[in-house]
């Protein structure tokens, strides 16, 4: 049996990780220990699994051991976690490199062109126990709701501060006056939060909030059952949907838009376009969103429909694991 290294730093990548770790024997790697090398710990293990990174230490950790692997000559297998996270590096091109659709695959052949690597396209496994689980967080779901006589969103932030506030505070006015109430969770790279920024955006517009960041998605959407997601590009638009709680993406184009382009190379969630999410793109279609479309039910279940045949019933550990025994280095 190969001897297998897992490595991930942010919180994304370890829920991937995670999941595999339950089918593949083999350990975790969050970050390299005083006086040992990286060379020295990877020389260890027969095949390397990264996962990609969106912050400046994961992403660190991901090139180094990328570059490590392929001088050691040991297969290499990335794992994306979410579309647009990988980056192409020459010198830690890996062997194989995984992402969740075939969106994703072909916009990496377009940009990466001769630097692409192989791909294959397998469910993300990050999702594997909300899968499995699925049909009875949704029953559940429905039966609270059912008694819900006020309607509420989750707001889901993103780490840049500038960007939230920004989007925020075009958004807050048409929920005050449609008296929809928001729970918020901010994301935790977000400075912002930690500073207590968003407390005073709320009060300026005196709008009443819950501040959730301390509380998981599953008892957020258990407990205070808000009936929409509203976020510019968090993933948990995405673990929602296997609550049955669709999301809405607000991407303006000077906030949002901008900063998913310079960070994943796109404008638009690919999965928006295929219709498992709303994705709105100025004030006046957010305002006609709450007002008349977001909280139908018919519209909803279609977007919860889209969702579901993109990304999948079934669970794909045990696929990964058959790729992660197989794979060989590549000169």
């Amino acid at each position: 049996m190969k001897k297998v290294l897992f490595v991930a730093v942010d919180g994304g990548p370890i829920e991937v990780m995670g999941s595999l770790l339950k089918e593949v024997e083999g350990d975790l790697l969050q970050g390299v220990q005083e006086g040992i090398s990286l060379n020295h710990t990877l020389i260890q293990y027969d095949t390397i699994v990264v996962g990609t990174s969106g912050s400046r230490l994961g992403r660190e950790l991901e090139f180094a051991t990328r570059i490590v692997a392929k001088k050691l000559l040991m297969p290499l297998i990335v794992i994306e976690d979410y579309i647009g996270n990988y980056k192409s590096l020459k010198a830690g091109k890996p062997d194989i490199l995984l992402v969740d659709s075939e969106e994703s695959k072909l916009m990496y052949q377009k940009q990466l062109e001769r630097e692409c690597p192989q791909i294959e396209v397998v469910n993300n496994p990050r999702y594997d126990e909300l899968r499995i689980n699925m049909q009875q967080y949704r029953l559940k779901i429905q039966a609270i709701q059912q008694d819900i006589q006020q309607q509420s969103v989750l707001w889901v932030g993103q780490p840049e501060t500038e960007d939230a506030v920004a989007t925020l505070t075009q958004i807050i006015p048409i929920l005050k006056e449609k008296n929809i109430p928001i729970y918020f969770k901010a994301h935790p790279r977000d400075t912002g939060y930690h500073q207590g920024i968003y407390g005073n955006i709320f009060k300026q517009y005196g709008m009443v909030y819950q501040d959730v960041t301390d509380c998981s998605l599953d008892s957020i959407l258990t407990d205070m059952s808000p009936q929409l997601l509203l976020t510019q590009f968090s993933s948990m638009a995405i673990e929602a949907g296997f609550y049955g709680i669709p999301a809405v993406h607000v991407l303006f184009e000077t906030i949002g838009q901008k900063r998913l382009f310079e960070d994943k190379g796109y404008t638009v969630p690919p999965h928006c376009n295929l219709g498992a999410s709303w994705v709105v793109t100025n004030t006046h279609a957010f305002k006609q969103g709450i007002e008349s479309l977001f909280f139908d039910a018919v519209l909803r279940d279609k977007v919860i429909e889209a969702f579901d045949k993109h990304f999948g019933l079934m669970r794909t550990s045990e696929e990964i694991k058959a790729i992660i025994l197989t794979t060989k280095h590549k000169e």
